[in-house]
């Protein structure tokens, strides 16, 4: 990267530098502080001061959540033909410009700003040829993963399967500053997993655990798992674990789920880990301790976290599970003070949402639970 700023730089007309470039610029930044920022700075000295407000107020949110017609109109006026302008008019003023699109797509063809919003608006009402044009030529202006993204998915959404998987393939030529290609690969993998082509899917998923990132070795040691290869299934799972706080969990799961692996070590992977936690530790944190003890089948422990959790929460999940385990301990009176405060809690919420469903659950329950009588239990409404 540093040499090709460098080349950029014996090649590059400065006067030329303009607010577009700026985006080329700044994640550049970082490779070459002091010509980076000395180009930022002719950047600045070229840019438009009242667009620059506008651009502000609008997004800081100033001009209104959806910002009047009058106030586009202002930005219009101010600038009519920077392609910052075009790109937001386009999205946000369709209705007006939609007679100009194909004149903007011409003006505009070597602009990649313009070609992306006129890309999505074109997807947005369905017009999925004008869209595909658009991406097509964007790719061949300015070819980033996320153009190619959306040109793959423009044949999803009309069931071009083949060209779907071509074209992300095709994107996997460019080169990936962060995770792009590692992230492609695991979409591909997971898209033929879902069809249980698993040999297809285990060579993108190797692939992008190549990254080391934690979601994408989960998704190669599902692929290994599914063709029986135990040892390599779980030594991604370990090293997500290790490598990963929020992942911790992981390796323990899948030892318990499948019957394979080393449960003694993955068991001691998650303890290091919940016995650094201070009292501070988030719900969902205290959930997953809460289900460790279970499947350690210390159900004591296991009620004290979920008690914990629920009390901080107030989360119907957690509420319920507080209440199964009390009653397997036979711990009557608080598996009914779980119930109701399951129930009072999705009182005023949604009926489908997770709230309501626990707490029609938990009414359920109440109804067939001595007093009560499991005659009285709807099973039908479970």
């Amino acid at each position: 990267i540093r040499e090709a700023v460098a080349t950029l730089a014996k090649n590059m007309e400065q006067s030329a530098l303009d607010y577009p470039v700026a985006f080329l610029l700044k994640p550049l930044r970082r490779h070459n502080e002091t010509r980076i920022g000395a180009w930022l700075q002719i950047v600045l000295a070229h840019s438009d001061a009242v667009f620059g407000d506008e651009i502000l107020a609008l997004q800081g949110g100033l001009a209104g959540q959806r910002p009047s017609a009058e106030y586009l109109e202002m930005m219009w006026k101010t600038s009519s033909k920077l392609p910052m302008m075009v790109a937001l008019r386009i999205e946000r003023d369709w209705r007006h410009l939609r007679p100009q699109a194909a004149a903007l797509e011409k003006t505009y063809r070597d602009d990649p700003m313009v070609l992306n919003a006129l890309l999505k608006k074109y997807v947005s009402v369905e017009q999925f040829e004008d869209a595909e044009r658009c991406a097509k030529r964007a790719i061949a202006v300015a070819p980033e993963y996320g153009v190619y993204k959306a040109l793959a998915n423009i044949y999803l959404q009309q069931g071009q399967h083949d060209r779907w998987e071509d074209t992300l393939r095709e994107s996997l030529k460019l080169p990936s500053e962060w995770l792009e290609k590692s992230r492609v690969h695991d979409q591909l993998a997971k898209y033929h997993m879902e069809r249980n082509e698993w040999q297809k899917a285990v060579a993108d998923a190797d692939a992008a655990a190549e990254s080391g990132a934690a979601w994408a070795m989960l998704t190669a040691a599902r692929c290994h798992e599914m063709l029986s290869e135990w040892d390599h299934a779980e030594k991604l799972m370990r090293q997500a674990s290790e490598n990963y706080e929020d992942s911790a969990f992981e390796w323990m799961l899948w030892c318990y789920r499948t019957g394979h692996g080393d449960t003694s070590a993955a068991d001691e992977c998650v303890r290091k880990r919940f016995d650094a936690l201070d009292a501070k530790a988030s719900p969902l944190t205290l959930d997953r301790v809460g289900v460790y003890y279970l499947m350690r089948k210390e159900p004591e422990k296991a009620l004290a976290v979920f008690d914990k959790s629920f009390n901080l929460s107030r989360a119907a999940f957690t509420g319920m599970h507080a209440a199964i385990v009390a009653d397997s301990l036979g711990k009557g009176r608080e598996r009914d003070e779980y119930l109701t405060r399951v129930v009072d809690a999705g009182k005023n919420l949604r009926p489908r949402s997770v709230g309501g469903v626990y707490a029609r659950l938990a009414e359920l329950l109440q109804q067939g639970l001595p007093p009560g009588n499991m005659k009285d239990f709807d099973y039908a409404q479970v």
